[in-house]
């Protein structure tokens, strides 16, 4: 079942959509989206985008070793690595943008995007669902890539959530600590 989804979500608009999925799965893209997006909040509300800052860097930081680190590259000393899709079924899925190579379980794009998201959704509520659409973008994206399963993509969008929401509590406990003005104001 998750061959055959990926087969079909790769099919879906190929050629058309591709440039499309191609630059939202780019990292210096996604980089640069979440540079702007912090730099704003440091523009318009400096207080919280203290707290913002700690929580994204410790959901990143999580992601890294827990994602890149034991999931990824760790556990392949115990257990074979996911072959990526387009390695996989190289005459039934065609590969978009940038060719990963590594392991597809789980979708470090995915997981990354949902820690950072879910971060800015809880200090900026209006932003949770342009935030989701992103992330469901983004994980529609890899799959059409031919980079990762639909599994990979919900085990890393779920990886995502809970980095974005440790992140979240160990900087508001941080702040209560150190007594930060927006302790008392944030969620």
């Amino acid at each position: 079942m998750d061959f055959t989804l990926a087969r079909a979500l790769n099919a879906l608009g190929a050629g058309l959509i591709d440039p499309a999925t191609e630059l939202l799965c780019a990292i210096w893209f996604l980089v640069g989206a979440w540079a702007l997006m912090l730099a704003f909040a440091v523009w318009r509300d400096p207080p919280r985008a203290k707290e913002l800052s700690v929580a994204l860097l410790f959901a990143l930081l999580t992601h890294a070793v827990v994602t890149e680190g034991l999931l990824k590259h760790g556990m392949l000393r115990f257990l074979p690595k996911r072959v990526r899709p387009w390695l996989a079924h190289p005459g039934e899925i065609v590969p978009v943008g940038f060719r990963f190579e590594d392991s597809s379980f789980p979708s470090s794009h995915v997981a990354s995007t949902s820690a950072v998201l879910f971060v800015f959704g809880w200090h900026y509520p209006r932003a949770r669902i342009p935030a989701a659409l992103f992330v469901l973008a983004m994980a529609f994206s890899r799959v059409h890539n031919g980079m990762h399963y639909p599994t990979d993509v919900l085990v890393g969008a779920a990886l995502g959530l809970g980095y974005g929401w440790l992140g979240v509590t160990l900087a508001r406990a941080l702040a209560k600590r150190r007594a930060w003005p927006l302790a008392e104001r944030a969620r």
